[in-house]
């Protein structure tokens, strides 16, 4: 770990030749200048191609801050994380902005021990009431700003708590800019389709169906869509030979977990949950494993059910479908919870050889294949994704199962003696807890026309469907998804206080930062970065079966209204006829009179 000089020589001339336009693009935008120029290129370990840096954040600049509008990149959410729903999993922690800052050349995401409270509305029981969570932590997005799609994504990082402690959950992962990360309106019949085929089965499961052949808020008509998810790492810490551990799965804990979430899932003869895949069930072929590592028999998917009536979003049992995981578990050690190690994901999105490769410092952990997937017709994902990084603490995750006998485990409250035989044995002494990232990079192959480095590709655009739904987006009291970007106006004393990239101005009873030329947020803390990606591409959609039928529909209507038009024309000259020899008559009849 380390702490950034206030303003290097490298950086000024960053900001410098940023302000003049003088940067290519991909180094204007995404890239943070303290970024080593020996990491601006990484080699494929698949296939051995060179990929270009476009994106990565050091986090050496002490002090930065991610409530929403406070920097460029990253947005820290503000709410608790089960929407008052089916679907919170045992949810016990409630995502503060404060809990995620930089300090000592790291991102730290902290987790405490602190109730929140606040007033709700609780659905179940028709009215507000305080609600309350006994744990506070952080997650980080960089949703709606910066996604990509296909590359190679890195993280370095040490994992929070201890490895033989049980309780958090910390994660890296990447999900499609549709939905937007426990705002479950968002993800609602569009988490985790990637599924580009018309089945009027699965049609109503899917809210962008490939069925669907009018192109509204901006989407191609007869083009599946979804907000998919890939999760680098999933970790689940605790006591090797813990008895939920099933005795042939040779891995234990402490462990973390790559998956692949997909819609649709398979329906029938699926695995049981927490059970070794048998020869009669159905499931995925062909994935490749590394050492320590092996399929993830905890997890085979959910189903996506009904919801009821009282519930914040509505599912019904026509709209419920599978959705699979393909998983793989890893064993991990006390090092990945006290040292730096790098968590790494390559990623070739799409229907023709795309795949799917995790890395645990720089060793194959897992693979999936498109072949793998051919059989039940979803794709390995083409989404522009953002990136997310969070630490949970939920009683589903990681917890004694089950209950400890005369225990009190409905209360899970480090703070009461009585709910403390609902932990695991040191677990309230390990708070507060810090995942610590050093830095966040992507890189791309700029030759492969599938990669993408922005939210709204003209392949797979966003921006209209997110701006026709903006409810579905919003957080408490939002009146739009995102604040806008602050440029200081941040509370100062002196020039320090605005870290050395701008002035501390005002009269003496109060005093605001005002950023120099490329640093943005409320104590110019952060180096501005934007969205200036340009498709370079050509869009060929595969054109689907249905869209015959409508094309026939549409020339059927042309038809009709031509047919129309001609009957309406000819009425109109026939009364322009009647109406001439009426007026002919008449002057022949007056004619007649003067004679």
């Amino acid at each position: 770990m380390r702490e950034a000089p206030v303003l290097s020589p490298r950086r000024k001339r960053w900001v410098r030749l940023a302000a003049l336009g003088l940067l290519p693009c991909a180094l204007a935008s995404w890239i943070d200048p303290d970024t080593p120029n020996k990491h601006t290129t990484m080699k494929s370990l698949k296939d051995g191609r060179i990929h270009k840096l476009i994106m990565s954040d050091e986090f050496n600049v002490k002090g930065r801050t991610f409530a929403d509008g406070e920097d460029p990149m990253w947005t820290a959410e503000l709410h608790s994380d089960d929407a008052q729903s089916s679907a919170g999993y045992g949810s016990l922690h409630y995502y503060n902005d404060s809990q995620v800052v930089t300090s000592h050349g790291c991102l730290n995401i902290t987790t405490t021990s602190e109730k929140t409270q606040w007033k709700g509305y609780n659905p179940y029981k028709k009215k507000y009431e305080v609600l309350f969570k006994n744990f506070k932590s952080g997650l980080i997005t960089t949703w709606n700003k910066f996604c990509f799609t296909g590359g190679i994504i890195e993280m370095r990082a040490i994992l929070p708590g201890e490895h033989n402690i049980g309780g958090l959950w910390p994660a890296f992962w990447l999900l499609g800019n549709l939905g937007r990360a426990t705002y479950e309106a968002s993800t609602n019949l569009v988490w985790p389709w990637s599924y580009n085929r018309c089945n009027r089965k699965l049609q109503l499961g899917q809210e962008i169906s490939a069925c669907n052949g009018v192109k509204h808020f901006g989407m191609h008509a007869h083009q599946g869509r979804g907000s998919t998810e890939i999760d680098i790492i999933e970790v689940m810490a605790g006591k090797p030979g813990y008895p939920e551990i099933i005795e042939w799965d040779k891995i234990g804990l402490p462990y973390m977990s790559a998956t692949l979430q997909v819609a649709p899932g398979i329906e029938d003869h699926r695995p049981e949950q927490d059970h070794q895949q048998q020869p009669e069930n159905t499931w995925y072929e062909g994935m490749s494993y590394g050492p320590n590592t092996t399929q993830n028999f905890h997890f085979y998917g959910l189903l996506v059910d009904k919801t009821l009536p009282m519930e914040p979003v509505y599912r019904s049992e026509k709209q419920s479908y599978r959705a699979d995981g393909i998983s793989a578990i890893t064993r991990l050690a006390r090092t990945h919870f006290n040292d730096f190690h790098t968590y790494k994901l390559e990623w070739r999105p799409g229907a023709d050889g795309g795949y799917l490769a995790w890395y645990l410092d720089d060793e194959l952990l897992f693979e999936i294949d498109q072949a793998s997937l051919d059989p039940y017709g979803s794709q390995i994902p083409d989404e522009p994704s953002y990136v997310i990084l969070n630490t949970a603490v939920a009683s589903s995750w990681g917890f004694p199962i089950p209950c400890p006998p005369g225990c009190a485990c409905e209360c899970f409250d480090c703070n009461d003696d009585k709910c403390a035989c609902s932990f695991f044995e040191g677990f309230c002494d390990t708070l507060p807890a810090h995942f610590l990232v050093d830095y966040v990079r992507v890189f791309q192959d700029e030759s492969d026309p599938l990669l993408t480095q922005t939210c709204d590709p003209p392949t797979h655009p966003t921006t209209a469907f997110i701006k026709a739904h903006p409810d579905r987006y919003l957080g408490n009291g939002k009146t739009e998804p995102l604040e806008k970007l602050v440029r200081g106006g941040g509370s100062c004393k002196v020039d320090d206080d605005c870290a050395g990239h701008g002035m501390c101005r005002g009269s003496w009873f109060w005093r605001s930062c005002e950023c120099e030329e490329g640093w943005v947020g409320p104590k110019c803390r952060a180096f501005d970065k934007f969205d200036d990606f340009t498709y370079h591409h050509q869009v060929h959609l595969k054109p689907e079966p249905l869209a015959v039928p409508l094309l026939l529909r549409l020339l059927g209507g042309a038809v009709a209204i031509a047919v129309v038009s001609a009957t309406v024309l000819a009425g109109v000259a026939k009364s322009r006829q009647r109406k001439k020899v009426q007026q002919l008559a008449e002057s022949k009849r007056l004619l007649a009179q003067r004679g």
